[in-house]
């Protein structure tokens, strides 16, 4: 009984860790290499891009997904308005944060 829970514990932190530390998982290297070998022309070029692009597609790919099949509902609602509401707060002040530390007025 007691291992049961300390499992679905354990379980429960594993899946909000990868939720919070978002990483390139093989779906995601699939569809940025689109399945082209290591060492060929295409395959290096597609790697190089994917360095910095799996970023923003893991990220996507985590959290909508989870807002469109992990939950249902008003929860569905809820977490895909804070995800919005959040990321786009957070670009604005990023946005407003470049203008300030290059000396430029802030954006209205």
């Amino acid at each position: 009984m007691i291992q049961d829970a300390s499992n679905k514990l354990s379980e429960m932190m594993q899946t909000e860790m990868r939720m919070a530390f978002v990483e390139p998982d093989a779906r995601i290297r699939a569809i940025t290499t689109q399945g082209q070998k290591r060492g060929s022309i295409l395959g290096e070029i597609l790697r190089s891009t994917a360095l910095f692009k799996s970023f923003p597609a893991s990220m996507i790919a985590t959290h909508l997904w989870r807002g469109a099949f992990g939950l249902d509902g008003l929860s569905r609602a809820r977490y895909l308005s804070e995800l919005l509401l959040g990321l786009t707060v957070f670009g604005a002040a990023s946005v407003q944060a470049r203008h300030l530390i290059k000396g430029k007025d802030p954006r209205t």
